[in-house]
């Protein structure tokens, strides 16, 4: 989907000192979808046009609830309604449900995060000891500096997130939610079979413990963002292995967790 299907074409009304005028503006367009797991319904996530599978794919996955993209059986998509269908599914009763975290994340579009208590214990371990050059940090961030603006329609009023490494970028994408940003590359990645080590997840939303959750669980160890993480977001940075880069600025940026990935350009 091309990027200027993100926005839907609209006459406003522009008022400038005495003068008001008509215009045409191009706000997000914003649907939703509803996300089952083997028959299951699970959630309603908002989301913007476009990318569905990778984004329902991405975030059973960021959840625990795809336990390894091998055990991916068939991802079928009726107009709002994704269905996911995967080998040894997790047992999903109104019991087990109430043991999970359905929790109301700090996302755009209130959305929710699943997570399995038993993953999230298995979260912890130790991802891959990359070191980043600050001069490639700052090549990637040119990139989101400008949010990927090259494309036809730039992305006013949505969050971008890409994977970058390998001399590139490997995934992005556009979304309303942030957090739909991260579960959509990851989802892209693993329907492509992108490997993630030695990348790096660049985005321009703030980072919430959820995010830092959703990179570890793909094995992603440095996450970068035009703005801030939170405080919960760099305890569980530290705890799990990952490289926290804030306040990303042309020739600038803070690292907020694990610094020893960085290394000083020569």
């Amino acid at each position: 989907m091309s990027d200027s299907n993100l926005h839907k074409p609209t006459l406003a009304s522009l008022y400038r000192e005495k003068e008001v005028k008509s215009q045409e503006v191009r706000p997000p367009r914003e649907e939703k979808i509803e996300i089952y797991l083997n028959g299951v319904p699970l959630v309603i996530l908002p989301t913007s046009p476009g990318m569905r599978r990778e984004l329902a794919v991405g975030f059973l996955f960021s959840g625990g609830l795809i336990e390894k993209i091998e055990d991916l059986v068939e991802v079928k998509e009726n107009g709002g309604r994704i269905e996911v269908e995967v080998k040894n599914p997790p047992v999903i009763t109104p019991e087990t449900r109430r043991g999970w975290n359905r929790e109301i994340g700090s996302g755009c579009g209130g959305g929710v995060n699943f997570s399995n208590p038993d993953f999230l214990a298995r979260s912890h371990r130790n991802l891959d000891q990359l070191r980043v050059p600050a001069r490639e940090l700052l090549r990637g961030g040119k990139e989101i500096l400008s949010r990927g603006e090259e494309q036809t329609d730039p992305g006013r009023g949505l969050h971008y997130s890409f994977l970058w490494g390998g001399g590139g970028k490997q995934a992005a994408a556009r979304d309303i939610a942030r957090h739909n940003t991260v579960d959509k590359v990851i989802g892209d990645c693993l329907l492509r079979g992108v490997d993630f080590t030695g990348k790096i997840l660049f985005t321009t939303g703030r980072i919430s413990s959820e995010m830092v959750f959703k990179a570890a669980r793909a094995g992603i160890s440095v996450l970068v963002t035009l703005h801030s993480p939170t405080d919960l977001a760099l305890e569980q940075a530290e705890d799990l292995g990952l490289t926290v880069i804030g306040y990303l600025r042309k020739s600038a940026f803070t690292v907020f967790s694990h610094p020893e990935r960085i290394a000083r350009d020569e």
